[in-house]
């Protein structure tokens, strides 16, 4: 599966001034950039994290 579901993935860093994010991975395994300087995040099958508004991320690498 190359993509997330609704279709969307963002492959720039960007932020939410004001809304907090989900972000779960319900089949295989993605990489997330995360903060300032872009931390790399290994998520897999069951991974959930929860992102605070004004948290920079992005799409950091194809979902395998």
């Amino acid at each position: 599966m190359d993509q997330w579901l609704g279709g969307r993935r963002i492959q720039y860093h960007h932020y939410h001034s004001n809304t907090h994010e989900v972000l779960g991975v319900t089949k295989g395994n993605a990489t997330i950039l995360v903060g300032e300087e872009g931390e790399r995040l290994e998520l897999q099958e069951g991974d959930v994290i929860v992102l605070s508004a004004g948290t920079g991320h992005h799409e950091g690498g194809k979902q395998r």
